[in-house]
């Protein structure tokens, strides 16, 4: 296990080389600068003096691959340097934004899961029946529905006609005047629209997920068998089915990890959420390379130790996962 576990993290650390090492040298042949952007502004001094200046603060004045090791060796020792925009440091730009993106991914993983589970055990129980085919109609449909669509939709009817819910923002304009309560009603009330966007695509997906597992093995000579000593079709589906199907469904949630702080570049576009998806499209347009840079670690990084922690727990209710990587 020792010698899998290294072997993981070893691959691991060279994909997260090559990643930082393709998308810095990405953004980095994009058109624009920094120095191109602040050159727009009529005040600022164009002088070749101060062009050199610039270049040296934004590190253009080194080939993108040098700069790239200078990057990188300043990250090992956790300095991702300072937004160029914000003029503050990358970390506490992303410690900023990361709240905002938690208080939508999290209430939409917990949803999607609370929801998904009856659905697809529901749908497995059944199966062929109108009302599961109805079911299964409803989810393919709201599978298929991009989520930038249904915003568009449920901010014109139910933020604009009937003024139920906020149109955009994370907060009222009185929320400082607000006691604790109020502003805890204030966040749930304007996230209200956003985690109903993030949350109906995955919920049709994971029903459908679990459904098909289910379908799968309830196929099996073992299901067989517990209907034939009389077992109740519930004890049948939840203790003998379902717990079968958990392995693929834990691994999914370990998957998920990247998910809740990537944000959605789109939703969060949309209603004018300061999460981190947005702050990523906002830097890409305007050329603020660190920030971009330490955002994408974040994203590679997670997505990797999703990855890992896959691979480890595949190998450790499967002995045979350690007999084939070898």
């Amino acid at each position: 296990m020792f010698t899998y576990l290294v072997r993981r993290i070893a691959i691991g650390g060279l994909t997260l080389i090559l990643i930082t090492f393709l998308i810095f040298g990405l953004i980095r042949n994009m058109p624009g600068t920094p120095l191109t952007l602040d050159l727009l502004d009529p005040d600022v001094d164009v002088s070749p003096e101060r062009i050199a200046q610039l270049e040296a603060a934004y590190g253009l004045d080194k080939p993108w691959p040098l700069a790239y090791v200078h990057w990188l060796g300043n990250a090992a020792t956790g300095d991702l340097g300072k937004s160029f925009k914000q003029k503050i440091p990358v970390a506490q730009v992303i410690l900023d934004r990361l709240g905002p993106t938690l208080l939508l991914s999290i209430p939409s993983l917990i949803l999607t899961y609370i929801f998904s589970i009856p659905l697809g055990l529901l749908s497995s129980a059944r199966a062929g029946k109108l009302d599961e085919r109805i079911q299964s109609t409803i989810l393919y449909m709201l599978y298929s529905l991009p989520s930038f669509v249904a915003a568009l939709f449920l901010q014109l009817y139910l933020a604009v006609r009937w003024e139920w819910f906020p149109l955009y923002g994370m907060t009222s304009n009185n929320y400082d005047e607000m006691s604790s309560l109020e502003q805890t009603w204030d966040l749930m009330w304007h996230a209200t629209l956003p985690v109903i966007c993030y949350t109906y695509g995955s919920l049709a997906y994971y029903s459908r997920f679990i459904r098909a597992n289910l379908q799968e093995v309830l196929r099996q000579d073992f299901i067989r068998t517990a209907r034939a000593k009389g077992l109740s079709p519930f004890n049948v589906m939840w203790h003998h089915a379902f717990r079968n199907t958990l392995i693929p469904l834990v691994t999914m949630i370990g998957l998920t990890l990247p998910a809740l702080v990537s944000g959605s570049v789109i939703i969060e576009g949309v209603f004018s959420w300061p999460g981190m998806g947005r702050e990523l499209l906002q830097s890409i347009s305007e050329r603020d390379y660190p920030t971009v840079m330490g955002i994408t670690l974040v994203y590679s990084v997670l997505t990797l130790v999703s990855q890992l922690l896959a691979d480890i727990f595949y190998a450790v209710v499967d002995p045979r996962v350690r007999i084939d990587s070898k």
